[in-house]
């Protein structure tokens, strides 16, 4: 049986409702310890991580540096404010990289 190790960093609103499922969570104040939160999570192998859009805007070098190695994954999810849109952009763009082509740009309107 395949075993994921999965952690959500993000607000205490937003990510505790994670740990209902299992999820290792790490609520973050992003004004002071949550980069070095965020940091301690990549070196404890995850294999994929929650991370609030608004934090990983912060972070965004960092978030960066994560998103172009295969693992862990970093799924960008709203927080309790709702989108920002960033988990979007960066969608768009991945598919844009993959196919060579702005399938979505059409979506972006509505």
């Amino acid at each position: 049986m395949f075993s994921s190790k999965i952690a959500a960093v993000g607000d205490f609103d937003t990510v505790s409702i994670f740990r209902s499922m299992g999820v290792h969570v790490y609520p973050v104040n992003a004004d002071s310890e949550g980069e070095a939160v965020f940091s301690r999570v990549l070196k404890e192998g995850y294999d994929v991580i929650f991370l609030t859009e608004r934090l990983a805007e912060k972070w965004s070098s960092l978030v960066e540096e994560v998103r172009l190695k295969w693992s862990p994954m970093v799924v960008l999810i709203p927080d309790q404010r709702g989108s920002t849109g960033l988990a979007f952009r960066n969608v768009r763009e991945t598919i844009r990289r993959a196919i060579g082509a702005d399938i979505l740009k059409e979506a972006e309107k509505d």
